[in-house]
């Protein structure tokens, strides 16, 4: 998914918001304040709004990473639990080749024509006993050796798709970021308006870490997880606050303080 383009419809609108609040006197100075020494993130209604948005999109993108896996997500359970079971059935072979290499029993050691019989033939009936355990043995080892093949390709195949399913999941969580990234240009473009023409915008913008995004904590997932599991559980909403640079004033009579805009994740 390619960068969403602020397109200049939504950059004037955002910004007439953002000076026609900030001519209302809003917020407040005496409420940022309030909130600032609370250590409180404060916001407007605009911006709420900007941000309820970019939820929407995010969690709509969730909703399509979920659809896209699914059938994947289904064969990987069927592929692991063949994998066990491959396991299981391999266990029981190996221990068929450990039993295939013990000695020859009495019972096999009994002539079987009246060639063995001979007292001068002994030799012949150790060969045919050595012969035939060494075939058990060479037909167990086969068996394992075949097994083992079915299971190494069932691994390979459940690599495949656990790469897919992560794949998916990693392009999900830079469409979400790139979705919240354009609502928090928007609302950075409305607070830095805001705070140009509100009348106490110079102490605001001192004072202002508004809230740039709103992320669920799958988007901040490391995606090295079980690919089953990735994307999945309780989420947590985790606000990424920036600090506002207002436009310098070209009147002269009041220039506010600018500031470095700087990303600073706090806890939801």
């Amino acid at each position: 998914m390619s960068r969403l383009r602020y397109r200049p419809q939504q950059k004037l609108k955002d910004r007439a918001r953002g000076r026609r609040d900030g001519r209302d006197c809003v917020p407040s100075l005496r409420t940022v304040q309030a909130l600032a020494e609370d250590g409180e993130v404060f916001s407007a209604p605009y911006p709420d709004v900007l941000l309820s948005r970019a939820l929407q999109a995010v969690a709509g993108e969730h909703e399509r990473f979920e659809k896209q896996v699914d059938n994947d997500r289904a064969t990987l359970a069927k592929l692991r639990k063949d994998w066990e079971l491959a396991g299981e059935t391999l266990g029981r072979t190996a221990q068929l080749v450990v039993d295939a290499h013990a000695p020859l029993t009495a019972e096999e050691l009994r002539p079987r024509s009246y060639d063995e019989l001979g007292s001068g033939n002994q030799q012949k009936l150790l060969n045919r006993c050595d012969t035939r355990r060494t075939n058990r043995i060479a037909e167990a080892r086969a068996r394992q050796e075949s097994q083992q093949n079915a299971r190494n390709e069932i691994s390979s195949r459940i690599a495949v798709v656990e790469e897919r399913i992560r794949n998916e999941f990693v392009a999900a969580q830079t469409n979400a970021r790139a979705m919240s990234e354009h609502y928090a240009t928007r609302v950075q473009a409305y607070w830095e308006h805001n705070v140009h023409i509100h009348p106490e915008g110079v102490y605001i913008a001192a004072l202002l870490r508004f809230t740039a995004q709103l992320l669920p904590s799958w988007v901040l997932e490391e995606p090295d997880g079980d690919p089953a599991e990735l994307g999945r559980g309780q989420f947590e909403l985790h606000h990424l606050a920036r600090q506002v640079a207002p436009p310098v004033r070209r009147t002269g009579r009041k220039t506010p303080y600018q500031y470095p805009v700087e990303d600073i994740e706090e806890p939801a």
